[in-house]
């Protein structure tokens, strides 16, 4: 063909042909159909329709998909036992250290104790001061009777009478004094009299020309559990007399003596004021 000619329109351009390559055979323009105005070009099938992927989905094998699922479980058991264990170990812990806590404050405690008992270098303990022995003096004809007609005895004394109380004991000695108990048998020997006679807190002891009254330092619980009985504020009937016991705190190793000053207002008769002394030891 002339290249100065220009393909006919009835007719498509002619490709060049290679040698062994076969001519391409356009088919005549009048030979397709045409395709109304406004339908859609039907495209045409797909050629590899029918024929199989060369890479197909990648589908597990059960074996893989087992194990899988097993490291799945092992781990979530692995998860469980940390989230369990976890807070018990720190409880564990938690409870080691206030264990250790409590023996150290416990060592501390005794090691303390250790050191309070122990005695400072160089010093000696005082040997425990022995009680002061007792010493009882049985009276005899040691009484008088009054004006009416009460007859007051003093029976026995017990000098350095036992003082349960280690700061009553330090007190006493600190003011040179001694625990003194004088037992009295006091009797109605007039069958007119109905009162008056004389009682615990009338009765005092004379020593080094001073006059003591009752003491208190021991109470009547005591000496009743001592076998002593307080003597009772009463007025015994004829023939029946009443024995007890009075305490003192006197100057200790003084030379003692009864004292009662009777003093009593008699109705339709004298008052009564009068001074009985009575040396005992």
């Amino acid at each position: 063909m002339n290249p100065q000619q220009q393909p006919s329109p009835e007719q498509p351009p002619q490709q060049p042909q290679y040698p062994g390559q076969e001519p391409v055979q356009y088919p005549a323009q009048d030979q397709v159909p045409q395709q109304p105005y406004g339908t859609p070009v039907q495209q045409p099938a797909d050629p590899f329709a029918g024929i199989p992927p060369v890479n197909p989905a990648f589908t597990p094998s059960p074996a893989k998909a087992n194990k899988g699922m097993k490291i799945a479980i092992i781990g979530g058991v692995a998860g469980l036992l940390l989230l369990v264990g976890l807070p018990v170990a720190l409880l564990t812990f938690s409870g080691v250290q206030q264990r250790a806590k409590q023996a150290k404050t416990d060592q501390s405690a005794r090691a303390a104790l250790d050191t309070d008992t122990k005695e400072p270098a160089g010093s000696k303990t005082e040997p425990a001061k022995e009680p002061v022995k007792s010493s009882e003096v049985k009276l005899a004809d040691k009484n008088f009777t009054d004006e009416l007609g009460y007859k007051t005895s003093v029976t026995r004394l017990i000098r350095n009478y036992p003082v349960t109380s280690e700061y009553e004991r330090e007190s006493l000695a600190k003011d040179g004094l001694e625990l003194v108990m004088a037992e009295y048998t006091i009797e109605n020997v007039s069958s007119e009299v109905s009162g008056g006679s004389p009682f615990a807190s009338d009765l005092q002891m004379m020593a080094n020309g001073k006059a003591y009254s009752q003491s208190y330092l021991v109470l009547k619980d005591d000496l009743k559990k001592a076998g002593y009985t307080p003597l009772p504020s009463t007025n015994p009937k004829a023939g029946e007399p009443v024995t007890g016991v009075v305490l003192y705190e006197v100057p200790k190793g003084a030379k003692l003596s009864l004292f009662y000053h009777m003093k009593v207002n008699v109705i339709g008769g004298d008052d009564v004021d009068k001074e009985y002394k009575l040396d005992l030891f």
